[in-house]
């Protein structure tokens, strides 16, 4: 299980470099040209059919076992949920919506720039309630687990084509986040875990 936090753990990493990409097209003086465009599609794609189908049904998978063992709030299950549900909602629209300004249809840019900044701002809450209230606990947890782990935690996760490059779409994407990070995308960040409530820190 410990694996699979440090997975959940990296894919916050790329992700992070995509919401600063999402937050610098939102907030820049000009509109994208017709390159920039096609990137932030498919950036939002990419958001929509890997984070929203693979990584954010795994971590309501965990929050709601860490739920039954006692170690999470209901309150925090709901409100992870919540912002799951939102943000598939908001990506598919949004997906929608640059598509037809793509093709240079009925969208306007000024119209869905505030959109697209709401958009990385809701990603980035999402990302920070998580690493700051569920990955320590979860932690904690699976080194002192006791009973079977989520099944959708323990199926193997489909690749991410951003890391795996199984999908010649987002090439360009790769890139530029890659010159974005400066560093080797594939590289682990360090695992941290807090205990549970009432037992001796390790």
């Amino acid at each position: 299980m410990i694996e699979t936090l440090v997975e959940l753990q990296n894919d916050h990493r790329n992700l992070v470099r995509l919401v600063t990409l999402l937050d610098k097209q939102a907030t820049a003086e000009q509109a994208p040209d017709a390159a920039g465009l096609t990137l932030i599609a498919d950036a939002v794609y990419y958001l929509t059919h890997f984070p929203d189908v693979f990584h954010h049904p795994r971590e309501d998978a965990l929050a709601g076992w860490l739920n039954r063992q006692g170690v999470l709030a209901d309150a925090l299950v709901r409100t992870l949920a919540t912002q799951h549900a939102d943000l598939e909602t908001q990506g598919r629209d949004l997906l929608r919506d640059l598509e037809s300004l793509v093709r240079e249809e009925t969208e306007t840019w000024p119209g869905l720039a505030p959109r697209l900044g709401a958009y990385a701002k809701a990603l980035r809450l999402n990302m920070a309630t998580e690493e700051a209230q569920l990955l320590p606990i979860a932690f904690a947890e699976a080194l002192n687990a006791r009973q079977a782990i989520p099944a959708a935690l323990a199926l193997a996760c489909e690749a991410d084509p951003l890391v795996q490059q199984t999908d010649e779409r987002f090439a360009q994407l790769r890139a530029v986040i890659m010159t974005e990070a400066r560093c080797d995308c594939a590289a682990r960040p360090a695992v941290t875990y807090q205990p549970n409530s009432g037992e001796p820190a390790s």
